[in-house]
Parts: structure tokens; C-alpha cells; sequence
């Protein structure tokens, strides 16, 4: 692999998450710590304050993570029992056969992150996938981006709707995952390699397993030799240990939109904010296992007929803790609470979450952790990358519709300028045509009309020519044409950055499961302050 980097600011990035990378003025007061400054990593390591239980929150890890891999079950035995050890978290929703590359790229920056931290903090650095197996939100995890032969972009899409509005992490896979699979497979590139990748998809994604023990177990097989620890929040012994502090939350619950919602203003004195806040910040599970917005009024909350006085609700909270389910904001919280997390490795929304959340933090008596941005990247394959080369559009250009691209190269490569051609005769039609009028009119003015029409019929006749000079001319141009369409498509599938649409398995079946060793090493001391282009 070889790597360059590009400004994030010539690409579809958000002005918050390019401030945040460049650490400009405006957004520092928005966040407790700079994710690249060693003075606020030590400042970090020494406040934190980590008061969970080590033997309870193992208990807890071991329903996520496989301890047949020998590094997982060093890390967790170390997270239990060395008091000093910390943990990077980064995590996402569930989404089918592993997600977008992005996915990839967040693990990544967990492991160098926290080989980082190791070495300069002299303590144990735990990497850690928080699985968001409470999420809700299945259209949104269900389906994998490949391109077809270079030339096209499929979306392959899980069908099962009967689930939606139930947490992702608990929907069990039937039948229909192996169809799945094997209708994926056929859009794979076919190398050494696909077999491997396949044979590991159907061995974790398995019928009868959740969402949430399919994805996780296929992630910990890739990086099990890296020691990453899986985490999440729905399990019964998570929410047990985790319910005298979901009370606490609820408690201050008036304090907790008052500092969601003064940051948020502050933010969109310069950003947007990235969500709304409302006076709840939780769900409910009904009796279905269905997850319902609750709603906060004047002491009383409610889920559609249901409805709680806080002290019901605390009471119902001490006796089923994994009824509720934390929004967007309190996520975080209780994944502070859970784990000794000294940073997390967010995207741009993530990034833009967080940066509504300093003084939620606040309320309970803690900072919020270092929030390191993920590594950005867009892999750059050989042939795109020759072509690429040989085209003279620059890589931001290619976020642009396909069609624009082909119109400007012809206008720039057409051995005569089409459009000026035409539009000069226009003019000269025009033209004459305006000279003759007063005659025709003089002469008879019923026939103006028809002076009308002959001028429309050769400028129409003239555009006619004009439509046929190009496509003669883009069927001359037809080859560096169809390269310009191969190189859009896998630079900015969809129109969007490839790292948000390209599923990973692509590259993991195009390159063996030595790409994610060599990606490892190729980004180690990178920091994410630009987007990088990595040629493999």
C-alpha cells in the first residue's frame, strides 16, 4: 500500500467535522479535549475516574466476546484485572455482512489509537467495537453496496420487514440469510480470496443467531489477533449493571435537556446540530419487544397509552432495567459508565453528536472522552488509479454527476468546438432572419408567421446537427468515456464517498484478509486531518 492525502475541505465533508480535524478556534469550546495533543491525553488518563465494577463488567464482555481467541481473552482477563488498564471504543450500528468500509476504517484507528496510548501513557490500552445492538433502525442496516463488473453500483437488500421498530441486535436470522449470502457472492470479485470470506460469512451468519452475535462474531474473527474486545448495552447483565446509573440520568432529567439543549444553541451560533433534543432521552420496550419513544411532560412519561410518574418509572426501571433503551445522547454516557474509556473513535456525525454533549457530561461530574476522528480514506485500485491518472479530472471531480463528467471531457477533447460552431450559425440564422422581417412585413404581413417558422425549423435543424456532432464525437471519445464512468463509480458510488457506500468484503475478497494487516500498519501515526488515498 501506498498512501497520499487530500483536504477534506474539497470534499462532501460537513464544516463541523473539518473545523474539529483542523482544531480551529470555533470549535474547541464545544469539546473537553484535542484529540492529537499529548498534554490533554495525560490530562485525560489522570482525571478518569472509573468506579464499575472490573469482575461485573467482565461478566458482562463475556457474552459478547469469543475467549477461544487468545488475544480477546488476554485483553478481557487484563480489563479485569489490571485497575490502571483503559479502553478506545468506537462502535456502529449492526449492519448486514460487516457494513460499509468505513466500518473497517473506525477498527482500525481503535487499534492504532489505542497502540498509541499504550506506549505513551505506559498503561494497558484495550480496543474495543461497541456492537449498537439497541438501535432500531433495520432499513438502515439491511443492505450491501458492490459495484457489478466495475459498470454498475447493486445494492443487495435484506427483505425481512416483519421486525422494524425493534432493536437490530435482537432480530434473529432465518433461512434466508443463506440465499443472502449466496446472492452477495455472485456480485464478489472472484479471486483467491472470495472463498475464505464466504465460508467465514456463513459460519457467523448463521440462522437462528441475532443480528447483533452474526456481526459481532464476524468482526471479532477478523481482528481477533489484534485482542478487539466487543461491548454493548442490551444484554440483561449490561442493563443490571447499568441501572443505578440509568436512575441517576433520569433523576436529572430536567438537568440533562438544560444541557443538551444551551449547548446546542451555542452550536448553531456557527454548525447545525446534528440532532433535535427533546425533554426524554430514552425508549421503552413493550410487552412485543418493540421500542417506543417515551415522552416527558410536567412528571409524567409516557410511551402511546402508558404513562409513568417518575417514581413509577424508577420503579419500573429497578425491577426491568432492559426495558429501556438510550437515545443518541445518553449512549455515550452509559458507554463511559460501562467502560474505562479514555477516547472514542468517531465519524463526522458522531463528531457532530458529541459536540452538543460537553455539558451533559458535566451534569454527572465528568468530561467527555478524547473523541478522536476515524481514519478517512478512498481505496484506490490500480486500474482506477492509472486511469485516473490519464484523465484530466482531479479526484473531488468525481463526486459530480457521471453525465457532467462526459459532457466536460468532450467539450475539452472535441476536435472542434461544437457548441460554438452552433451557436454562431444560430446567431447568423437569427440574425438574417431579423434583416428580412421588415420586407416579408411590408411585402404581406400574414406571412411573418411563416418567416417565424423557417427561422425555427434551421435553428432546430442546426441543433438537430449539433446532437449528432456529439455523439459522433463521444463515440470517438467512447473508451476514455467508459474509464471515466469506471473511475466515478468507484471513487463516489451513489454520488457519495466510497468509504459510506463500498460494502468491505470487496476489498477483503479482492486483497485476502492481509489488506486489514496492511491497512493496520500503513495508517499507524496517521492522524486523521485529512482524507487519505491509499493505492493498493
Amino acid at each position: 500500500m501506498t498512501t497520499d492525502s487530500i483536504d477534506f475541505g474539497v470534499l462532501p465533508f460537513g464544516k463541523l467535522f473539518r473545523d474539529y480535524c483542523a482544531n480551529t478556534y470555533a470549535i474547541r469550546d464545544f469539546f473537553d479535549y484535542v484529540p492529537y495533543d499529548n498534554q490533554d491525553l495525560l490530562r485525560k488518563a489522570n482525571s478518569l475516574q472509573f468506579n464499575t465494577s472490573r469482575d461485573e463488567l467482565y461478566d458482562v464482555l463475556l457474552e459478547y466476546n469469543n475467549t477461544d481467541f487468545e488475544e480477546v481473552r488476554q485483553n478481557l482477563v487484563t480489563l479485569r484485572d489490571d485497575s490502571t488498564s483503559l479502553a478506545v471504543v468506537t462502535g456502529q450500528q449492526l449492519t448486514a455482512l460487516g457494513g460499509p468500509l468505513f466500518t473497517l476504517f473506525k477498527i482500525v484507528t481503535a487499534i492504532n489509537t489505542s497502540r498509541r496510548y499504550s506506549q505513551e501513557l505506559g498503561r494497558k490500552v484495550i480496543p474495543v467495537f461497541w456492537l449498537a445492538d439497541e438501535d432500531h433502525d433495520y432499513p438502515e442496516i439491511a443492505s450491501v453496496g458492490l459495484p457489478v463488473m466495475g459498470v454498475e453500483w447493486n445494492v443487495h437488500q435484506l427483505q425481512d420487514t416483519s421486525y422494524i421498530g425493534k432493536p437490530v441486535g435482537s432480530i434473529p436470522l432465518d433461512e434466508s440469510i443463506r440465499e443472502f449470502i449466496t446472492t452477495v457472492s455472485e456480485t464478489l470479485p472472484k479471486t483467491d480470496f472470495t472463498d475464505d470470506i464466504i465460508r467465514l460469512l456463513e459460519s457467523t451468519y448463521q440462522p437462528g443467531s441475532t443480528h447483533s452475535q452474526a456481526f459481532g462474531a464476524f468482526i471479532q474473527h477478523l481482528f481477533s489477533e489484534y485482542g478487539l474486545l466487543l461491548a454493548g448495552s442490551a444484554s440483561l447483565k449490561a442493563k443490571e449493571l447499568l441501572c443505578e446509573s440509568i436512575i441517576e440520568i433520569v433523576e436529572h432529567t430536567g438537568a440533562v435537556h438544560e444541557a443538551l439543549e444551551s449547548k446546542s444553541v451555542e452550536l448553531e451560533n456557527e454548525y447545525h446540530r446534528q440532532a433535535s433534543v427533546t425533554s426524554s432521552n430514552w425508549f421503552i420496550l413493550d410487552e412485543e419487544g418493540y421500542r417506543k419513544k417515551l415522552q416527558f411532560d410536567k412528571g409524567i412519561w409516557s410511551a402511546g397509552d402508558r404513562a409513568y410518574t417518575t417514581s413509577e418509572f424508577i420503579e419500573l426501571i429497578s425491577k426491568e432495567p432492559y426495558r429501556l433503551s438510550p437515545n443518541v445522547f445518553i449512549r455515550p454516557l452509559l458507554q463511559d459508565i460501562l467502560l474505562p474509556n479514555i477516547a472514542y473513535v468517531a465519524g463526522p456525525g458522531e463528531i457532530a453528536y458529541y459536540a452538543q454533549m460537553k455539558r451533559l457530561y458535566a451534569v454527572f461530574g465528568k468530561t467527555m472522552p478524547i473523541v478522536v476522528p476515524r481514519l478517512s480514506a478512498t481505496i484506490l485500485e490500480p486500474s482506477i488509479s492509472k486511469f485516473q491518472l490519464e484523465l484530466p479530472f482531479s479526484i473531488p471531480d468525481y463526486a459530480d454527476r457521471v453525465e457532467d463528467l462526459h459532457q466536460r471531457y468532450v467539450e475539452n477533447e472535441q476536435s472542434v468546438d461544437i457548441q460554438s460552431f452552433a451557436e454562431k450559425w444560430i446567431c447568423q440564422i437569427e440574425q438574417l432572419a431579423n434583416e428580412q422581417t421588415p420586407i416579408v412585413e411590408n411585402f404581406d404581413s400574414t406571412l411573418v408567421g411563416t418567416l417565424v417558422r423557417v427561422r425555427q425549423e434551421q435553428v432546430n435543424a442546426i441543433n438537430n446537427l449539433r446532437q449528432k456532432m456529439i455523439k459522433s464525437e463521444k463515440n470517438r471519445l467512447d473508451i476514455q468515456l467508459k474509464r471515466i464512468s469506471k473511475v466515478q463509480l468507484a471513487l463516489f458510488p451513489n454520488m457519495n464517498l466510497q468509504e459510506r457506500e463500498l460494502a468491505f468484503i470487496y476489498a477483503l475478497c479482492k486483497y485476502g484478509r492481509s489488506f486489514i494487516d496492511d491497512l493496520v500498519d500503513t495508517t499507524q501515526g496517521f492522524s486523521s486531518t485529512s482524507h487519505l488515498l491509499i493505492e493498493v
